[in-house]
């Protein structure tokens, strides 16, 4: 398929499917952070174990929402003859 025939929904759907991955991700990275900062803290009392459960909880099913997305945004991607959302930003984020 050339660029002229690119299905302008599936363009709009990219596009508003990458704002909502780096919102995502942002949040994942948050989670992440929190997380860190409370293992540093060791030993933690019962409410900060409490704590620690229920972000590692969110940090789960945050990073699946991702990985769907991430899904999702491959398979469009496919339908334009792009390749997948990951090796694309492998190669933007290589050394």
């Amino acid at each position: 398929m050339s660029t002229t025939e690119i299905n302008p929904r599936i363009v709009r759907d990219l596009d508003r499917l990458g704002q909502l991955e780096r919102k995502v991700s942002g949040r994942r990275r948050q989670l992440h952070r929190q997380i860190d900062e409370l293992y540093l803290a060791a030993p933690l009392d019962d409410a900060q174990m409490a704590e620690l459960d229920e972000l590692e909880e969110t940090e789960r099913a945050v990073s699946h929402e991702r990985r769907k997305l991430h899904e999702t945004i491959d398979e469009l991607r496919a339908e334009i003859g792009l390749p997948r959302w990951r090796d694309e930003h492998e190669l933007d984020n290589a050394a």
